[in-house]
């Protein structure tokens, strides 16, 4: 029988506050996701520049941080939302409810 991975977001220990953090936060990196990406379609040359890869992963996290969160809670809480299919299906409604 497959066992869940133990991750705090897994329990019914999770509150709206910090349901809501991580809803923002994943907003956020992917604004910063996208802005990014419309730079790099923008260079000319194939190479990936780092320094692009380096800004877009800063303003990522800057993203998290911003909500009063760490990037391994933040971590923990997108795992979860991958491997828990009632998180995975509630995760796009904490999305939208802005």
């Amino acid at each position: 029988m497959f066992e869940k991975p133990d991750n705090p977001f897994l329990k019914d220990s999770r509150s709206p506050s910090e349901l809501d953090k991580v809803a923002q936060a994943s907003k956020a990196i992917s604004k910063v996701r996208d802005s990014f990406q419309q730079e790099l379609d923008n260079l000319t040359d194939q190479e990936v520049n780092p320094e692009i890869l380096e800004r877009a992963s800063r303003g990522m996290i800057e993203a998290v941080e911003q909500q009063g969160l760490d990037l391994e809670t933040f971590t923990q809480f997108m795992e979860a939302v991958l491997n828990d299919e009632e998180l995975k299906s509630d995760f796009p409604d904490w999305l939208e409810d802005e």
